[in-house]
């Protein structure tokens, strides 16, 4: 199933301009990837085969043509190609991302890598996910940390 929502749907509900939800969503999604590594690095009993699984569904033949687009595009070159080469690349998924894709000027946010934002153990990002981990907060009051701290570093949050 996939959950995404039109670029123009989110610029109607938030007000928003498109380039702005790019870069949140993107900036969400890098976000999301360092900090469920993170989660299995520090507490995972099986990093190894953790590892191992991560790999085998996201770069290896099997495992990417059964994710497909399920996730998104994926990421990797080896990836990508199996499952285009399994048919499991929906065309509504690879048609939004070509255009999210086309759209975006910046691949690589240079404030993401502030490390206010991303030190260990005192970060913001790590200050978020782990109030919601142990649920000192909800996820919707934890956006309100998050965009707080990205706006301190130098983000503009229209």
């Amino acid at each position: 199933m996939d959950h995404r929502i039109p670029l123009a749907v989110i610029t109607a509900c938030t007000g928003l301009q498109n380039h702005r939800i790019t870069e949140i969503v993107t900036i969400l999604h890098q976000l999301f990837i360092r900090i469920c590594l993170s989660k299995i690095r520090n507490r995972c009993k099986n990093v190894a085969e953790a590892a191992t699984l991560i790999n085998f569904l996201l770069n290896e033949e099997k495992g990417a043509s059964i994710m497909g687009s399920e996730c998104g595009i994926p990421a990797s070159k080896a990836g990508l190609k199996f499952a285009q080469d399994a048919g499991a690349v929906k065309s509504l998924v690879a048609e939004a991302n070509a255009k999210v894709m086309a759209f975006t000027t910046n691949k690589l946010d240079p404030l993401f890598e502030n490390n206010d934002l991303k030190a260990s153990g005192t970060g913001i990002y790590q200050e978020v996910f782990d109030n919601i981990d142990y649920g000192d907060e909800t996820p919707e009051e934890a956006v309100n940390g998050l965009l707080d701290g990205m706006e301190s570093v130098g983000y503009t949050i229209a």
